[in-house]
Parts: C-alpha cells; sequence; structure tokens
C-alpha cells in the first residue's frame, strides 16, 4: 500500500504509517490526514528511457500513483572515466564503462 501522510510526504509505505501510529492496525481507519494512492502499472521503457514516479494526482476524488517517462542522461563514456580508475582496471571488456 501507498500513502501521503499528514505533512504530504510521497511516497508512505506501511512501515512509515506504523512507525507514525504504532497502535495502528488494518482494522482501523486509516490515520487522519493520511491519504491511501491508488497504485498503477507503470509503463514500460526502452532502453534509453528511465520511469519516474510524480506525485500523485487526484482523479474523482481518488488519489493515483502517477508516471512518466524521461530520457536517460547521457551515459559516461570511457574518456570521462577518471585516469585513475582506468590504470586501476584497465579496458576490461567485463567493466561497465
Amino acid at each position: 500500500m501507498l500513502f501521503i501522510d499528514n505533512n504530504g510526504n510521497y511516497p508512505r509505505y506501511l512501515g512509515d504509517l506504523r512507525e507514525a501510529h504504532p497502535s495502528w492496525t488494518f482494522k482501523n481507519a486509516i490515520p487522519a490526514g493520511w491519504i491511501v494512492v491508488r497504485e498503477t502499472t507503470a509503463p514500460e521503457v526502452s532502453g534509453l528511457e528511465m520511469l519516474v514516479e510524480l506525485y500523485p494526482e487526484e482523479i474523482n476524488g481518488v488519489f493515483t500513483q502517477k508516471w512518466t517517462v524521461e530520457l536517460m542522461p547521457q551515459e559516461v563514456t570511457e574518456t570521462e572515466v577518471p585516469q585513475t580508475v582506468m590504470q586501476r582496471f584497465g579496458n576490461d571488456p567485463k567493466l561497465p564503462v
């Protein structure tokens, strides 16, 4: 389960709720100020994209998990690797460079 806490912090999880309200159980109502967020399926991404979770959006009175897909930051190339790393590891093809 996902939540927004009474201070607007997101994401919050069951452990966060129980830490803030140790006596809370599933039999109780969600504590005042806490909001349950409806989880959604994340969109698929390609190799050059990354998934970013946004702050939930209220849709018809239900706070709903929201996603966006962004381009990955430019990868670090071999020429940008610090010389000390190259001296230590060389051009080992198994190393992600």
